[in-house]
């Protein structure tokens, strides 16, 4: 539980610290001084790749200890979140251990946090009383 909690919570700020430097900043901001669609589109996508990039590590740490058991592998080995990553890192690397299986969740990750920052934007303004939504 601990190990989910710390990569929803690494996940969840990663990507709304993204997403509110991107917006506030607005760098593709053209002749137009408020937000388009489209960038609010695009800055939840890119605030969703920097999130999922940074807590996956702890996604597959999650995992393994969940399936340590399982597996037939030695409880031990899994035992706690640092002995996990530890672990992990050391026998399959970086590359093919502790990011093992990120690629997928870039086809599917970016459109879904897309789509759930700019609602969450044009909500957010709409009950807060701003006029631009």
């Amino acid at each position: 539980a601990v190990v989910s909690t710390q990569s929803t919570g690494v996940y969840g700020g990663i990507s709304f610290y993204v997403f509110g430097t991107l917006k506030n900043t607005n760098p593709l901001k053209g002749s137009r001084e408020e937000l388009q669609p489209k960038h609010r589109l695009l800055y939840g996508g890119v605030a969703g790749l920097c999130g999922q990039s940074i807590s996956y590590p702890l996604d597959v740490t999650r995992r393994r200890m969940q399936t340590g058991g399982i597996k037939g592998d030695h409880l031990e080995r899994y035992s706690t979140m640092r002995r996990t990553l530890t672990h992990i890192y050391r026998n399959e690397g970086l590359r093919k251990g502790l990011y093992k299986g990120l690629s997928l969740n870039f086809l599917k990750g970016p459109l879904a946090s897309s789509i759930s920052f700019t609602v969450f934007d044009y909500m957010n303004n709409f009950i807060s009383g701003h006029e631009s939504y």
